[in-house]
């Protein structure tokens, strides 16, 4: 079972994000004013999450692991974090902050950004909290050194909630949330994956370029928190990164096939199904690809890389992750 819901709507509306932020002029793009996932409304009264305390643990524990010049990759540091005196009292913190505001008080951009962050943040939490499997004897009962198993993937990792992106993890206005769950509210609009129903008219495939499972394949965590006045930007920044890799599209000449991550696969319909993973792709992948796709006539993504569920740790020799940008 993949990390997160198999969608079935197809993607419309913002599915043209990369292709508007060339046009968009100077300056960061507002978000669209439609609402995905909550009554569409303005609140009486507007308010915004902090994104200190989440920005404050990229900047200390994301590092870069890719070369210089390359598309950038990241890993986070869970060992690190793991062993952090005041880890619990840290991360706690960080939840309080993310959960302070009801997502009906914010505004549409706010929400987006904040479900952004929420998820991200709750699967490093979780992570992190679960990263080894308890301490047991080595040379039996009688033995006083003791092991701990790492766990090598979130799919290892077992809690009595349920798997982990099953499991209740979270609790909003009286709603208990899993993280599958909680992003096809916030960010997909509730999309039933069984209904013949149109899809919501803006429902934008982006966001699966910007929540982060921890791992591998996983698009890379970002070192800035998301923010609702340079969302779009943030987002197409996010798909071009992500595109710009070969581990993600590339051509592959011996078999004839344009091959892409298995996101395109698994969330097929968010982008309008193959046509419309072409067509996204089209407006969003590197002037080599785009190039490629015109002269050969390429109709669609038709061959998609294994995903690595291997959690997005750093080797050793990491270089922190570079600055506020993004």
């Amino acid at each position: 079972m993949i990390a997160r819901d198999i969608a079935r709507g197809a993607g419309l509306g913002i599915a043209l994000g990369c292709a508007m932020v060339l046009t968009a002029g100077p300056g960061p793009a507002r978000a669209a004013s439609d609402t995905v996932g909550v009554a569409a409304q303005t609140p009486a009264t507007e308010a915004a999450p902090d994104f200190s305390g989440l920005q404050r643990l990229l900047d200390e524990f994301l590092v870069a692991i890719s070369p210089p010049g390359a598309p950038l990759e990241t890993a986070f540091q869970y060992d690190q974090l793991f062993v952090q005196l005041d880890r619990r009292e840290r991360l706690g913190s960080i939840r309080r902050q993310l959960l302070a505001v009801p997502p009906s008080r914010m505004d549409d951009a706010t929400r987006k950004a904040w479900a952004i962050n929420t998820y991200n943040f709750v699967v490093i939490e979780t992570v992190t909290e679960h990263l080894y499997v308890g301490a047991r004897p080595i040379n039996g009962e009688a033995a006083r050194i003791f092991v701990r198993r790492k766990n090598a993937s979130v799919q290892e990792i077992r809690m009595p909630e349920g798997r982990f992106f099953d499991a209740a993890l979270l609790e909003i206005e009286g709603v208990k949330y899993s993280l599958n769950r909680f992003e096809r509210h916030f960010l997909f609009g509730d999309f039933d994956a069984a209904s013949k129903d149109p899809p919501p008219s803006r429902l934008d495939p982006r966001f699966h370029f910007a929540l982060v499972s921890a791992a591998r394949s996983s698009p890379p965590l970002l070192p800035r928190a998301y923010r609702p006045d340079s969302l779009e930007a943030q987002l197409d920044s996010a798909v071009r990164n992500f595109l710009a890799s070969p581990r993600n599209l590339r051509w592959d000449e011996e078999r004839g096939v344009l091959m892409g991550t298995s996101l395109f696969s698994w969330y097929a319909a968010d982008f309008g199904g193959s046509a419309g993973v072409i067509s996204f792709v089209r407006r969003c992948a590197p002037p080599s690809i785009l190039e490629l796709i015109e002269s050969r006539k390429i109709p669609w993504v038709s061959a998609f890389f294994p995903w690595d569920w291997s959690l997005n740790q750093p080797p050793q020799g990491s270089q922190r992750a570079p600055g506020r940008s993004g």
